[in-house]
């Protein structure tokens, strides 16, 4: 199940990539991936999230809101413009930037 905190009833986001540290195999099933996405791409990413979470065991909270600032993200999921913003500002870790075509994704540089 995934859990969101907004006041938006949209399912979630992104699933493949998560924080360095964070390893499936490793995982404690209490640990949980903190994703942040704006609304557009919460609905998109909502199976891959489910599917990352029953595969895992690793939950995923998703919130929904602008992706700047990525505040307690792990998972920062955006258009070029709000992951480029994030990247250039010095937020979000280069090295862990994914670009998949559309949406691109990056971890906080804090975690």
């Amino acid at each position: 199940m995934i859990r969101i905190r907004s006041g938006l009833a949209v399912p979630a986001v992104l699933a493949l990539v998560v924080r360095a540290d964070l390893r499936p195999s490793t995982a404690a099933s209490s640990d949980a991936v903190h994703l942040r996405t704006n609304a557009a791409f919460a609905p998109c990413l909502a199976p891959a999230l489910e599917a990352f979470t029953r595969s895992t065991g690793v939950p995923v909270v998703v919130t929904v809101a602008e992706p700047d600032p990525p505040e307690d993200a792990d998972v920062v999921v955006g258009d070029d413009a709000e992951m480029t913003r994030l990247l250039e500002g010095g937020v979000a870790d280069l090295s862990s930037a994914r670009a998949s075509g559309w949406p691109r994704a990056a971890t906080a540089r804090w975690r």
